[in-house]
């Protein structure tokens, strides 16, 4: 069986965006599992408003989306909802492009809340994609104090996002096992 091909997107393109520190770290660990990470970040497609008048963006962006086995979607929340440059990235997309793979959720905020009702927003319409939700979802809360600049972070965190990774992958081998 071929090693499992995880994609990590980074659903942010602000320029301060807050999300990419927790995502490094998320990539950092994944990449000591026995997978390969593919690192998709949505700031180096240049995907404009969804109007398919950028072919060659769409098309990059739906290759490596069909390159991964499973995907964890790290995003902020802005406005009770996932971000607009996540929410534009799949609009890309047709339902067979993440049909069966395995999509892990990492949502972000500055609040208490860390972004879950941004969860609830893609666990409403993710499933319309036919892909399997990983039960266990990472909400970071004060991600401006949990992930600092300079690398480090509340390492309560640490075992989050252990816990998601193995839980994604795992779920994913028994998909591909069968």
């Amino acid at each position: 069986m071929s090693q499992t091909v995880l994609g990590i997107i980074i659903g942010s393109v602000r320029k301060n965006r807050e999300s990419i520190k927790p995502a490094k770290v998320l990539i950092k660990m994944a990449e000591n599992l026995d997978c390969r990470v593919k690192i998709l970040d949505l700031l180096d497609y240049g995907l404009p408003v969804y109007d398919e008048s950028h072919p060659e963006a769409e098309k990059r962006w739906i290759q490596d989306i069909l390159a991964c086995d499973a995907l964890i979607m790290v995003f902020p929340e802005y406005n009770h909802v996932a971000s607009p440059a996540l929410l534009n990235a799949l609009d890309y997309l047709r339902e067979y492009e993440l049909r069966d793979k395995v999509v892990g959720l990492v949502s972000v905020s500055d609040g208490n809340f860390g972004g879950v009702r941004g969860q609830a927003v893609l666990k409403a319409s993710l499933p319309t994609f036919e892909c399997i939700l990983c039960p266990l979802t990472v909400a970071v809360r004060l991600v401006d104090k949990a992930f600092l600049g300079d690398g480090a972070y509340d390492k309560k965190y640490e075992s989050k996002f252990r816990n998601l990774l193995n839980a994604v992958l795992n779920l994913t081998l028994k998909l591909k096992s069968k």
